[in-house]
């Protein structure tokens, strides 16, 4: 027995200080075993199975759950000695968010020269957006700006020129369609977000905004009654804006331009202009004759998200200004509005789970890394990455010392799907998955392959690669995405989607704790191999600069 943990201690001791490939600073695999070894199947079953209980009721943001989930997470964090954010006494980082349901009463109209109108109905030919300003009846000018850009960088203007103050604009949804991809860069500003579309706007002295949709893309339905379902911002975001803003079907908009575009316009017909702007990334901008004439007014609710966030400090007195994030998001989707409970035991019980272990795990030792670690549960990710998207704008630490992020999102199952084409994914059978987990993010950082790689010697998982660039929509998808566009290397855990997945059947008598017991020791290896390093993990910037949203490269 004594020659066999002889033996295990240095292979171990082989494995971290030999195999990688950046240079460490002493460590023995003496110092972390008593950490490793408290990562038991049996402790992350019965966490698992409490969090996916009729207890916490799906976890959804804003329901009575959601506080409790951040209230024992938090309990975890302080029972384990991890410390609180930075200048606080608490674990938890509260934000606002709002929940919009537009009223009947908005209207929008056009007044032509001549004397006569032309109302747009609501919920048929537009709606107000979730986003927009409360309205009283406005009559303006209207200007077309095309798709509403300004970008300096790619020699592109839709308002060069243009004079839009106390004037409405009407623009086109999304970005130009062109081979280029130029305005669908990952780390470049999200020129097609139509909030910062609307600010803008807004900043350049518009009066309000018509979004108009393009020919595939359908009007997002008002009729919703239940703030639990209606549409969700960070309230943040929301107060920089003051104008109203409406969304109009293509249909609609082509109404619109066909009635109040002045003759000497060349290009009378909306598809028309859309396909000069798309061939030649060349604005087409002008006045429009006639007055738009409209008003808007929601009922709104505000709704409190979480971010559970707790740090390991560290020892060096140098490196512990440095962070590695390790992140799950703790919220699932509640109840339907039958009272059925959506358990969410892989989504996302499992990386929660996975979080509270670790949090146990690096605390175990005598031995505390040299960098600092931050936990986080996020909160709100099933809404739009609401949690994330917040702690970016308030970081705990700076962003800057943040040297990479490693997020588990539903890793507790074997994957079952058939073929993916978006995410360029296979036919996945589940007998074939018992010990597979899927790594994004390694295309962008070969740095941390190569450790989550070396890790894997002692963990003995099937790891899977998916190329960042096929699997891009998916990298979108959960909290990793954030911090990736700051430039930050992330790795997101995943171990496949599966018939389950957003079903009330998710349940935790169908997870893989065996698997996960492994995915976690890999966690935690990889983890602790990044604190010893002694250069931090690197981004391919000149990829990370040209890999756009489509997944190809510019």
């Amino acid at each position: 027995m004594v020659v066999v943990k002889y033996i295990r201690h240095l292979f171990f001791l082989f494995v971290l200080c030999e195999c990688f490939h950046r240079e460490l600073y002493s460590l023995s695999f003496e110092n972390i075993a008593i950490g490793l070894d408290s990562i038991r199947q049996d402790k992350i079953k019965a966490t698992v199975e409490f969090l996916a209980s009729s207890h916490f009721r799906g976890r959804a943001t804003g329901s009575p759950e959601a506080m409790l989930t951040a209230s024992y997470i938090s309990s975890i964090f302080q029972r384990n000695g991890l410390k609180p954010l930075l200048h606080s006494s608490d674990f938890i980082q509260s934000f606002e968010i709002t929940r919009t349901i537009p009223k009947p009463n908005s209207y929008f109209e056009l007044r032509q020269k001549g004397g006569e109108s032309y109302s747009f109905r609501i919920n048929k030919d537009f709606v107000p957006a979730s986003w927009g300003a409360d309205a009283l009846i406005m009559q303006k000018e209207g200007v077309f700006v095309g798709y509403g850009i300004t970008a300096p960088r790619l020699n592109y203007d839709d308002y060069e020129g243009l004079d839009i103050r106390d004037k409405i604009v009407i623009m086109l949804t999304k970005v130009p369609d062109n081979e280029q991809d130029s305005f669908r860069q990952v780390s470049r500003t999200d020129y097609g977000d139509p909030i910062r579309k609307s600010i803008w706007a807004a900043h350049k002295g518009a009066a309000g905004v018509i979004r108009v949709l393009g020919p595939e893309e359908k009007l997002p339905s008002s009729s919703i009654c239940d703030f639990n379902q209606a549409e969700a911002h960070l309230t943040i975001r929301l107060k920089s804006l003051k104008i109203p803003v409406i969304t109009l079907t293509f249909e609609a908009g082509q109404q619109l331009l066909s009635k109040c575009i002045a003759p000497h316009i060349q290009r009378q017909n909306l598809s028309q202009i859309i396909q000069l702007i798309n061939k030649e990334l060349r604005p087409q901008t002008f006045k429009l004759e006639g007055e738009l004439r409209l008003a808007t007014e929601y009922r709104r609710r505000p709704v409190q998200g979480y971010n559970i966030i707790g740090v390991i400090p560290g020892s060096d007195p140098t490196l512990k200004n440095e962070y590695i994030v390790i992140g799950a998001h703790h919220d699932h989707v509640g109840v339907d509005d039958k009272g059925q409970i959506f358990f969410g035991a892989d989504d996302n019980a499992s990386g929660t789970a996975a979080l509270l272990e670790l949090s146990e795990a690096f605390q175990a030792n005598m031995l505390k890394p040299r960098r600092s670690i931050l936990l986080a549960a996020w909160g709100a990710e099933e809404i739009g990455l609401l949690g994330s998207r917040y702690y970016i704008r308030k970081p705990a630490v700076p962003l800057e010392n943040t040297v990479a992020m490693f997020q588990m999102d539903m890793i507790g199952r074997n994957a079952q799907h058939q073929a993916d084409a978006v995410n360029s994914f296979p036919r996945e059978v589940a007998a074939e998955n018992q010990n597979s987990l899927n790594v994004l993010g390694t295309w962008l950082s070969p740095d941390l392959r190569s450790s989550i790689e070396t890790s894997n010697i002692r963990a003995g998982l099937d790891l899977k690669f998916p190329s960042d660039l096929e699997a891009i929509e998916l990298m979108r998808r959960s909290d990793q995405w954030p911090f990736l566009k700051q430039g930050i290397p992330v790795l997101f855990l995943f171990t496949g989607f599966h018939p389950d997945y957003h079903q009330l059947t998710d349940t935790a008598d169908k997870i893989n704790f065996a698997k996960m017991e492994k995915i976690l020791r890999l966690l935690y290896l990889t983890v602790w191999e990044l604190t010893e390093a002694r250069d931090q993990p690197t981004l391919k910037k000149a990829l990370f600069e040209k890999l756009t949203y489509t997944g190809k490269i510019k």
